[in-house]
């Protein structure tokens, strides 16, 4: 007799699916692990050795190997040779993406063991969107089963068709839409996931989530849109590398001149010092900032869908309060790795390039003093528990509200799809741009008047010492950029 099985998980990828479980407690590898053109496992040393994973509910423990492990998965579903549905124990970026592009329910943090639980030959159903799998054990007679079931169908099926081909051809004009079949992509992200709780503070990641509910809304199912936040699929290089790739659609966020020295271009010091001016030249879809903008993502196989306002760019410390730019002489301030800014920041200040998840622990022990960043962040991140001095230098914009498409992904939707998908994107661009201001201001308040934090705001004559130095590097930026390009940023955002 069989006997059931539930256990409850955490969901990677959404969806439900069913099959024969091909079970592991091993690690798998990617490259050289599996041959995506049949499915089947070629570590030798590997306990499944010789066998396909095609069709399967694939059970392991986790991914290893390099970070090409999910072009081999995304590979094999290219070839028809995919898992049903995947279980692991151990979640990481690479199979994370793995998942993603093998476009299958996957699941993990299950509340038992599944490679203890879970034997191969046991039938499981994967219910992702639930958090539930079932096992039933000692399947009798399961594939005999099935298989007449899906002889079954077929014949159904068969007779169906014969019905439908007899009745004639009066409905060509609905062909085109019965035909069509629904398109799924991938959007990314580092911002945090906005998802049942207060947006305050969170605008980047309340419009990524605004916008996948637009789509999926106006597009009526035809184009649904799966959101993976907080870096969970990796960093923002890492996720725009894989949007360029097509192993995901859409990459939200700022892209970074490590990826490409042009991107550095927004970065430039005192390009835009408040929100009115970038929302009147950056945000205007036919102005000729945002035309030269998208013009930057031709060699990446992408487009830029629209642009939201982004974030202006203070300064926090420990020390003191600062005001004209030779207070800042004596800090250790954090900063991330990006030509333009380490141009300014290294000649004013101890400034010391650090991982974001680094910083409230540096600020902890002195190891920094402060760092530049947006003021809602401050809050978001607690640095404000450390920290009490905060001065509006308002020194850099962070383009960080791009919705970029992989330009492949986008011109294969039919043209009322692609449509949707840029009006989609404009609309979640002014939430974000409406919510953003908003932000601004409240923290600067609530910074103030509930935190204890001491808000300075430049004079004009503290403004000009900054802009003033700015000024005296920018022969180091043109040539990070380019000359041209930064002359005609400049140009277009002082018009």
């Amino acid at each position: 007799m069989s006997e059931k099985i539930v256990l409850k998980g955490k969901r990677v990828v959404g969806g439900v699916a069913e099959g024969e479980a091909l079970v592991t407690s091993e690690y798998i590898s990617g490259w050289g692990g599996l041959e995506p053109s049949t499915g089947k496992i070629i570590d030798l040393r590997h306990e499944l050795a010789g066998k396909s994973i095609a069709g399967k509910v694939l059970v392991f423990q986790g991914a290893k190997g390099s970070s090409g492990w999910s072009g081999a998965f995304h590979q094999a579903r290219t070839n028809g040779f995919a898992p049903t549905a995947m279980i692991f124990n151990e979640m990481s970026t690479k199979i994370a993406l793995g998942s993603v592009v093998t476009r299958c329910p996957a699941m993990t943090g299950l509340d038992e063991d599944p490679t203890k639980v879970i034997e191969t030959g046991d039938w499981v159903r994967v219910d992702a969107d639930n958090g539930l799998v079932e096992i039933i054990k000692n399947y009798q007679g399961g594939k005999e089963m099935l298989k007449k079931l899906l002889a079954f169908l077929m014949i159904i099926a068969l007779m169906l068709s014969f019905v439908a081909c007899s009745s004639g051809g009066d409905n060509d004009s609905n062909k085109g839409s019965s035909d069509e079949k629904p398109v799924k992509w991938v959007m990314t992200t580092i911002y945090t996931d906005p998802t049942g709780g207060d947006i305050t503070y969170k605008s980047l990641g309340a419009a990524m989530e605004y916008f996948i509910n637009r789509v999926n809304e106006k597009s009526e199912g035809r184009l649904t849109i799966e959101g993976f936040y907080g870096g969970v699929l990796g960093s923002a290089n890492d996720t725009f590398q894989q949007m360029e790739r097509n192993e995901t659609q859409i990459y939200y966020g700022q892209p970074m001149s490590t990826i490409n020295k042009a991107f550095g271009v927004w970065s430039i010091p005192f390009l835009f010092t408040d929100y009115e001016k970038i929302v009147e030249v950056a945000c205007d879809p036919d102005g000729e900032f945002f035309q030269l903008s998208s013009s930057l993502f031709d060699p990446h196989n992408a487009i830029l869908l629209a642009n939201g306002v982004g974030n202006i760019r203070g300064l926090l410390n420990s020390k003191q309060q600062v005001g004209p730019i030779e207070d800042v002489r004596n800090l250790k301030i954090r900063t991330y790795e990006d030509e333009i800014v380490n141009s300014f920041w290294t000649n004013i200040c101890n400034a010391t390039p650090m991982g974001i998840g680094d910083v409230y622990t540096a600020l902890q022990t002195n190891a920094v003093d402060g760092l530049e960043f947006s003021v809602d962040s401050i809050i978001t991140r607690k640095y404000h528990e450390i920290s009490k001095y905060y001065s509006d230098i308002n020194w850099q914009w962070a383009n960080g509200a791009c919705f970029v498409v992989n330009r492949q992904a986008y011109e294969n939707l039919p043209e009322d799809l692609q449509q949707i998908v840029s009006e989609c994107a404009w609309e979640a661009a002014n939430f974000q741009t409406e919510h953003s201001i908003s932000d601004y201001n409240k923290a600067l308040t609530i910074l103030e008047s509930e935190y204890g934090v001491s808000i300075h705001n430049l004079t004009d004559e503290e403004r000009q010492t900054w802009i003033d130095y700015a000024d005296s590097v920018a022969d180091d930026m043109r040539q990070a950029v380019g000359a041209e390009l930064y002359d005609n940023m400049k140009r277009l955002a002082n018009k």
